[in-house]
């Protein structure tokens, strides 16, 4: 259960990704490093029609290594890591994320504390025995990235919601972007009933649902990063196969940008990719018909010329 996590546990922040260049075990777990339980909800949009908004009693909020920011979960199960590669484990514990804070930052919330809830897996043998230590590497080549402010954060960004992973050579292409789905924005008098110390935001709350994220990502107004140029079959396969289109709560006085004017704003900030980009991205198809129905199927179908199309005939023996 999320109101069961506790500091140490490896939350699954992603779900799986459509890699170019495979994925690596523990990718999409971050090590959460403070838990926060929110049982004073009154931030929450009142009357509000939305079911898991109407149905919550209480919320859970982690502070997760890597993270830009907290994310307010969902309430139910979560999944975690059973067994946990024991030299990213040390690392982790030994390069804290989040300053150690006394007070919780939520307000209505406490600190969740004490040890880990039992796991029948949790000793794997990863963790009683340490295994070698790789060979340094040099370390693989990265996607092109820019930093915007988060208000600039729009639907379709692949924004950095895990900014490591030890060892961090080991981080593939793309890893540790994912796609966002929803952005709603919180200032003013909304912002000072959802935080004890509303100076941490800088004026603005900007909140994402992020495709395999399950809960709200909280962005403060700092520079984030997204990516210049995604892989454009992954982006399709996320567009396609949407996570959760709008937000998992609603919190007053939430707006929604105009994703026009984002665009347009984008537009002005965003760097041209480097030439070589296209090709950190080798088709997934073999066939280019295969991948053009891909990219530009709806439900399975593409648009082709007329003259392409052959003349009527028995469809029922049409292969």
């Amino acid at each position: 259960m999320s109101t069961a996590l506790r500091p140490g546990d490896y939350l699954q922040i992603a779900s799986e990704r459509m890699a170019v260049d495979g994925v690596p075990d523990g990718d999409g777990f971050a090590r959460i490093e403070r838990v926060e339980i929110i049982t004073d909800i009154g931030f929450l949009a009142p009357g509000s029609t939305h079911v898991r908004t109407r149905a919550t009693r209480q919320i859970a909020v982690v502070f997760c290594r890597g993270m830009p920011g907290p994310v307010m979960l969902r309430e139910g199960d979560q999944w975690t890591l059973g067994e946990v590669d024991s030299g990213r484990a040390r690392w982790d514990s030994a390069h804290p994320w989040w300053p150690q804070t006394p007070e919780p930052l939520f307000t209505g919330s406490r600190l969740a504390t004490g040890p880990l809830p039992f796991r029948s897996n949790v000793q794997g043998p990863d963790l009683v025995q340490s295994a070698a230590a790789p060979e340094p590497q040099p370390p693989r080549q990265r996607a092109a990235v820019f930093d915007k402010p988060a208000h600039m954060v729009m639907v379709g960004d692949y924004l950095a919601i895990h900014a490591l992973r030890h060892p961090k050579w080991d981080m593939r292409t793309d890893e540790g972007f994912h796609r966002v789905e929803w952005i709603g924005h919180l200032a003013g008098d909304a912002l000072d009933a959802v935080l004890n110390d509303p100076a941490w935001s800088r004026g603005r709350h900007t909140l994402a649902s992020v495709h395999g994220l399950s809960g709200i990502l909280v962005l403060p107004e700092v520079p984030v990063t997204v990516l210049i140029q995604p892989n454009p079959e992954r982006r399709r396969s996320d567009e396609d196969e949407a996570w959760h289109e709008g937000p998992f709560y609603e919190l007053a006085g939430v707006t929604e940008p105009d994703l026009t004017e984002q665009i347009r704003a984008d537009a002005r900030i965003r760097p041209e990719p480097p030439g070589s980009e296209a090709a950190l991205y080798p088709s997934r198809f073999s066939s280019p018909a295969q991948r053009a129905l891909h990219l530009d199927g709806v439900t399975g179908i593409r648009p082709v010329a007329a003259s392409q199309l052959p003349w009527p005939h028995g469809l029922f023996r049409c292969p």
